[in-house]
C-alpha cells in the first residue's frame, strides 16, 4: 500500500512481501517479540532511497514507511508520525543510519524516549546501534549528538559559503524582482 501525503513531497507506507524476509523472520532468535519496521528518509526529490529500502529489506522489516523529499531536521513528518503511532510494543524501529530518523540531538532522544517508554526497540543498521541492549542505548546517545554536529557543521559551511559569495558580488538567493513586473502588477 503507497499513500502520497503531500504536494511537496511523499511518504509512502509499503507492505513487504518478500521470501527472504519471511525467512529471515522465522530465524530471529532475540528477545523481540513483535514486528521489525523500516523507516527511510531522503531529504531531496532527486535521491533514491533504493539502498536504504535494500537493507531495511535484508533487516527483516516486514512494512517501511517513507519520507521523501523531507529534511531530517523537520520533526514533522508524515510518515515517520504515522509510524510512530503504528509502533507496538515489542516492536523494532529499523533505520539504515541514525541521520536518516532525526539530525536534531533533542529531537532524536525525544524519540528514543518515546520508544522506551512504550517498550520498543531500536535498531540503525550500519553503526550497530541496536537499544535491546546497554550498550546499543549509550551507542545511541553519542551518535546522536555527532549527528547535530554534523547538521552544524554543514550550515557553518553553507553560511560561509554564501557570505563569501556575496563578497565576490554574486547574488545569493531567488532572482530579485524587476522593477517593470513590479510595476506591472500594480
Amino acid at each position: 500500500m503507497k499513500t502520497a501525503c503531500s504536494m511537496e513531497f511523499t511518504c509512502q507506507t509499503e507492505e513487504v512481501k518478500d521470501q527472504k524476509i519471511k525467512k529471515d523472520e522465522s530465524n530471529q532468535t532475540d528477545s523481540r517479540q513483535g514486528r521489525r519496521i523500516g523507516y527511510v528518509r531522503v531529504s531531496d526529490a532527486d535521491q533514491s532511497e533504493a539502498l536504504q529500502i535494500d537493507a531495511l529489506k535484508d533487516a527483516g522489516c516486514i512494512k517501511l514507511y517513507t519520507d521523501h523529499g523531507v529534511s531530517g531536521a523537520k520533526a514533522a513528518r508524515p510518515a515517520l508520525d504515522q509510524m510512530l503511532k503504528d509502533l507496538n510494543e515489542g516492536d523494532t524501529l529499523t533505520v539504515w543510519k541514525l541521520d536518516r530518523l532525526g539530525r536534531s540531538t533533542i529531537h532524536l532522544l525525544s524519540i528514543m524516549d518515546n520508544l522506551l517508554d512504550r517498550g520498543i526497540h531500536f535498531q540503525a543498521i550500519t553503526q550497530g546501534i541496536d537499544t535491546s541492549t546497554a550498550v546499543g542505548r549509550m551507542i545511541f546517545g553519542q551518535l546522536a549528538v555527532f549527528a547535530e554536529y554534523e547538521r552544524s557543521l554543514i550550515s557553518e559551511r553553507t553560511k560561509a559559503g554564501m557570505k563569501a559569495a556575496k563578497q565576490r558580488g554574486v547574488h545569493v538567493g531567488r532572482p530579485k524582482k524587476s522593477r517593470d513586473l513590479e510595476h506591472a502588477d500594480l
